[in-house]
């Protein structure tokens, strides 16, 4: 899913913004104030440090278009991913849910945040969220990749039978 997630996150950064357009299709998107082309380039260098695992860098990249571009959700939801992967889960939260704020249908962020609950281990919250993105898309691939990532939470934390 990352792959193709940054995959999509560059097209946007280097097309729809480059354009003024905000960028993100149905996924996010918002104003970037301006600056669409600096923005456009942060998400780009985000986009190589989150590939190599460099949370730190990617988080440095994504502040900075947050501060240039803070209606843009596709800029808060991955605010929210780089948080997440460093374990800051009530940063990340706050991100997923500025993200939904300003687009309430995207994608991402509902993918993401359901994977959040499950390292919070709130489940139930996850399936609220797998919940929305069935409604929104579907059997879209948002949808089964937190599907994926439910079933198997489940999956470690079964309570054993009496049989067992």
């Amino acid at each position: 899913m990352i792959r193709h997630a940054l995959i999509a996150l560059f097209f946007v950064s280097t097309c729809a913004l480059g354009a003024g357009g905000g960028g993100g299709g149905n996924t996010g998107g918002g104003d970037s104030g301006g600056h669409a082309t600096e923005v456009a380039d942060l998400l780009k260098q985000a986009e190589a440090d989150i590939l190599h695992g460099e949370w730190v860098p990617a988080q440095e990249s994504l502040e900075k278009a947050r501060k240039l571009a803070p209606n843009n959700a596709d800029v808060w939801n991955w605010l929210g991913y780089v948080n997440r992967k460093q374990g800051r889960l009530e940063d990340a939260f706050k991100a997923y849910d500025r993200a939904l704020a300003l687009n309430p249908k995207h994608l991402g962020a509902y993918e993401y945040r359901g994977e959040a609950w499950l390292m919070a281990d709130q489940p139930q919250r996850a399936a609220n969220d797998l919940a929305t993105l069935q409604k929104l898309c579907g059997n879209c691939e948002q949808y089964q990749e937190l599907a994926e990532a439910l079933r198997d939470y489940r999956a470690a934390h079964a309570q054993p039978t009496a049989s067992q």
